[in-house]
């Protein structure tokens, strides 16, 4: 069994039992350690240090091994948790998995809206581009984005976005960048939403209303129906 250790924003170890804060039949978000790409899964049972989940399709587990590394995000009053921990055990025939839990980060949830790990895709529209730039959208709430781009633009900026659902839903809304993160061939930027085009609103509150499902088949399925329109 190995210790649970949790560190908080003031990098304070303390021990602690998982059954404090994860719930059974509540939705989690796993990924790789390796991946890009955040999948909700169920739990299903916790114990102290481990808790056990219900795989989506996306994570046959066929293609999971013991000892696989993975990260996992949860929410839980006033605090945002981030886990880390390995593969266990494996159920083949009722696709489940056991994760022991190594190590825990735990935030103050300051945020007043919910954010979602999503994979959306948007253009950037400012005044010295000549053309709009692609930006692949990582997280969304209704206050804020954190977006992906090549477009390299200054802290304190505001922009316009282009968020496509299909292609004639489209959300028009105006941001300012107010966190940058240079990588070797992109940008990663953190930004608030000031304003969404009037024309936008209703399409943008109905992609939260099934975004707060925290559901990704019921997600791709809505927006696989949009492009049929």
């Amino acid at each position: 069994m190995t210790e649970n250790v949790i560190q908080d924003t003031t990098m304070e170890t303390v021990k602690i039992d998982l059954r404090e804060f994860l719930k059974e039949g509540n939705k989690i978000r796993t990924k790789f350690i390796t991946g890009s790409e955040w999948i909700t899964n169920t739990i299903t049972l916790v114990e102290e240090d481990t808790f056990e989940m219900h795989l989506k399709v996306a994570y046959a587990v066929n293609n999971i091994s013991k000892g696989d590394a993975m990260t996992f995000k949860y929410t839980y009053d006033k605090y945002e948790y981030v886990l880390s921990g390995t593969v266990d055990e494996i159920n083949l025939y009722e696709n489940l998995i056991t994760i022991n839990i190594y190590n825990i980060r735990q935030f103050s949830n300051k945020r007043k809206d919910t954010r979602f790990d999503v994979s959306l895709c948007s253009y950037i529209i400012h005044d010295y581009m000549q053309k709009p730039t692609y930006a692949l959208i990582q997280n969304i709430s209704k206050g804020g984005i954190s977006l992906e781009t090549k477009a390299d633009l200054s802290v304190g900026c505001t922009f316009g976005l282009n968020l496509f659902l299909s292609k004639d839903k489209i959300i028009s809304l105006v941001g300012k960048i107010l966190r940058k993160k240079t990588n070797p061939s992109s940008f990663i930027y953190d930004a608030q939403v000031d304003s969404i085009n009037r024309n936008s609103i209703a399409l943008f509150e109905e992609l939260f209303s099934v975004l707060e499902k925290f559901d990704d088949e019921l997600l791709y399925n809505y927006i696989n129906s949009l492009n049929k329109t």
